[in-house]
């Protein structure tokens, strides 16, 4: 067992289980498993807004939907996601 605090260890870490707190990831990294987060800061998806077609409404000055819109989804996840 070894036990160190203010240490810098370099090199590669294999560990069968225990716990990281305050950690950055500078580069890539690769999850096998299931990803379980209790917070999570990012986009996983990015929205994009587009106005409906509209049309003068019958009462007043109002409008109504009319038309259609096309939506395009740009996927570039290897993972099934609904939207």
């Amino acid at each position: 067992k070894l036990t160190a605090k203010n240490a810098d260890i370099s090199g590669s870490v294999n560990a069968n289980s225990g716990t990281l707190n305050n950690v950055t990831i500078n580069e890539n990294c690769t999850i096998k498993g299931m990803l379980e987060a209790t917070q999570v800061r990012g986009d996983f998806v990015k929205a994009v807004s587009k106005s409906f077609p509209k049309k003068a409404g019958t009462w007043g000055n109002t409008e109504t939907p009319n038309g259609t819109v096309t939506v395009t989804i740009s996927d570039d996840h290897n993972f099934d996601r609904q939207i």
